[in-house]
């Protein structure tokens, strides 16, 4: 019973945790300007986000479920949040590999972060 409580906590523990942090730098940094743009690779949920206001095309993001969001607390750890919180005017922080070269460009994020303003 000990080792099954145990084996309960880690998972809980774990589900906490972003599942995979970035090591590199992120792709992409903006404000999101539009939410659930249909685009050819899918979604919504999609963020558009573009690195200034005045920028002509920015990024579509497919965010999937399996997409990690999180923001950073006051001590610096990393907190998943929910997908509701990529809201327009939000300042986010994109990884991704590849954006299919288009005006905006799409891709698939692989992970958010949230900014402070």
């Amino acid at each position: 019973m000990r080792f099954a409580a145990r084996l309960v906590l880690m998972a809980a523990l774990a589900a906490c945790q972003p599942a995979t942090e970035p090591s590199d730098s992120p792709s992409f940094t903006g404000s999101i300007v539009a939410r659930d743009v249909r685009i050819s690779i899918g979604g919504p949920p999609t963020i558009h986000v573009k690195e200034t206001e005045s920028a002509e095309c920015g990024v579509i993001f497919l965010v999937t479920d399996s997409t990690p969001i999180v923001r950073r607390e006051a001590n610096g750890r990393r907190v998943s949040v929910s997908v509701s919180e990529l809201t327009v005017g939000r300042r986010v922080a994109v990884w991704t590999d590849v954006v299919m070269e288009s005006c905006p460009g799409q891709a698939a994020a692989h992970f958010v972060e949230l900014l402070e303003s």
